[in-house]
């Protein structure tokens, strides 16, 4: 039979070590899921337009990207009756 130093001796080289590193995968893991979710592509979007420098027409356009943004807020660019509205992101 085994006796205690010994069982001793294979516990701190063996079962130790492994719930140690099993403590740092779990955190590691965990860290580089809240890193992800931070450094999300879409975020939430709003447009101004103006018009001799007064917002004339707000529009919030919800999560997207900044490309799809920027495409959506410009197409609310217009000229009515002689007004030219100038539509940007904020």
């Amino acid at each position: 039979m085994f006796s205690t130093s010994k069982i001793n001796k294979l516990n701190s080289l063996f079962i130790q070590p492994f719930r140690e590193m099993k403590k740092v995968v779990y955190s590691a893991v965990a860290l580089l899921l809240v890193m992800i979710s931070m450094v999300s592509c879409k975020r939430v979007y709003h447009c101004n337009c103006s018009y001799n420098n007064k917002v004339v027409y707000t529009k919030d356009l919800g999560a997207m990207t900044n490309d799809d943004a920027t495409a959506k807020c410009k197409s609310y660019d217009t000229t009515v009756v002689g007004e030219k509205w100038n539509c940007s992101l904020y």
